[in-house]
């Protein structure tokens, strides 16, 4: 393979330019990808498969932009730049992970050319696997993959007691946690496709076809998992270690159903393949500078005028010392600053709990991540018009539990709306989120005497 040294030049220049300036957002991606138990330990294998065939494309393509095309390409990454910067400050990561995957093909844009995007689309599309947007499909492959083994078991008459994902035999309760989703195999299954479908060189119709077909495999690998984790424990009186360490098992069973469908589905090229085209170095050097420069000058002219320091309201600084004990077993999660108890009423069961956290300085986020504001022994047995039903399993009472989040004037029972929402607070000055939990006693578990 001839080596284009132009385009070889123009590679690096974005791979570093992108890990120095935008290095936090690699840095959350890259704790991720090194976390080798959760869904995204595939990623440092899909980011280097897309740059090696994206380096190694015989379909390079290259034909010099017009000037307006380049003021379009070149405003884009702009614009891009200063969504990072809002979000990143904001601290919603998810959201400056997408972006830095669109401004790497709008580099490639802005240093070579449009043509070039075209030609080089689908391996550089393989870097969206890497990107933890999946994670959002992880609450729908629970219900679906409780659903499915919750009929097998039915089906082969196993004694069983079924209640939403939770599996009770009688030596004990399987639940089908969000560590059951099978969102690990889902993502890697789905990437594994993609590439077959792209090395195979049959056009996007072929890509999209191997896409589905593993994705199919990789969810029924999971399905399969569950299934016999739930026989084991069944015939092991849940004695067996597979029990409490199935990883391996998981991916050993994944790789017998993949290793035979990628052989199975691997197809050889055609033999007509092309040529890529030969990119001049001149005019990539030239646009690599002005690359720099659009993605700098945002940088410089937020750091010019953003405030260096946050200075706290004496007033809510003192809510940091307003403690109370809560009741039953709620606790703060380390993200929060305090807890505040509004409303407590054991007898009729009605309770209410505010969690505030302070942004004190630039780099801490306003909008923490927590788990559950619930403690572990409230498990969601369903869903209401009102919020979502939890049973309380020590107790045995059901309670119907909502959510509201706060900041400043904006009030929203969304978790994901109230993230976004911290750009805005961010302009606004404004600095305290506040997490309210309603917990309403029911008689029964579908609560449908509230």
């Amino acid at each position: 393979m001839r080596i284009n040294t132009a385009f070889t030049a123009g590679l690096l220049f974005i791979a570093c330019t992108t890990m120095i300036i935008f290095h936090p957002t690699y840095h959350s991606l890259f704790g991720l990808w090194t976390t080798w138990d959760e869904s995204m330990s595939h990623g440092l294998l899909t980011t280097a498969a897309a740059f090696y065939f994206v380096f190694t494309d015989t379909g390079l393509k290259y034909k010099e932009d017009s000037l307006s095309n380049q003021l379009l390409t070149f405003g884009l990454l702009v614009g891009l730049a200063i969504f990072w910067l809002l979000f990143n400050v904001a601290g919603i990561e998810i959201i400056t992970q997408l972006i830095l995957f669109i401004i790497i093909i709008t580099l490639v844009g802005t240093v070579f050319s449009i043509s070039t995007i075209a030609s080089l689309l689908i391996p550089l599309s393989i870097l969206i696997y890497s990107v933890p947007v999946w994670q959002y499909f992880n609450n729908s492959l629970v219900i679906l993959s409780s659903s499915i083994t919750s009929f097998f078991v039915k089906l082969i008459g196993l004694t069983a007691f079924i209640e939403g994902n939770s599996i009770t035999i009688p030596y004990g309760v399987i639940t089908i946690a969000d560590g059951c989703s099978g969102l690990r195999y889902f993502t890697t299954a789905m990437a594994l496709g993609h590439i077959v479908g792209y090395t195979n060189r049959r056009g996007m119709l072929h890509i999209l076809q191997m896409i589905a077909i593993f994705t199919a495999l990789g969810l029924v690998t999971n399905w399969v998992r569950i299934f016999i984790l739930i026989l084991t424990g069944y015939n092991t009186e849940m004695e067996s270690s597979l029990m409490s360490d199935h990883e391996l098992f998981g991916w050993v069973l994944f790789s017998i159903i993949m290793l035979p469908a990628i052989y199975l589905c691997t197809k050889k090229p055609p033999e007509n393949q092309k040529t890529p085209q030969n990119i001049p170095f001149k005019p990539v050097f030239k646009n690599s500078i002005i690359s720099l420069c659009c993605l700098l000058i945002p940088t410089v002219v937020f750091g010019l005028i953003s405030q260096p320091n946050i200075t706290l309201d004496q007033q809510l600084a003192n809510k940091l010392a307003d403690r109370h004990d809560s009741p039953m077993g709620i606790i703060k999660p380390d993200s929060f600053d305090s807890l505040n108890i509004k409303d407590s009423n054991p007898f009729t069961g009605t309770y209410r709990i505010e969690f505030t956290n302070l942004k004190t300085t630039r780099d801490e986020k306003m909008v923490p991540y927590f788990r559950s504001l619930l403690p572990d022994h409230f498990i969601q047995r369903g869903w209401h018009k009102e919020g979502r039903i939890f049973e309380d399993v020590i107790e045995r009472d059901y309670y119907l539990v909502s959510h509201q989040y706060r900041i400043g004037t904006y009030s929203t029972s969304s978790y994901r709306n109230i993230k976004l929402y911290q750009v805005v607070a961010f302009l606004k000055n404004q600095h305290e989120f506040v997490a309210s939990i309603t917990l309403n006693r029911c008689s029964n578990r579908t609560c449908s005497d509230l």
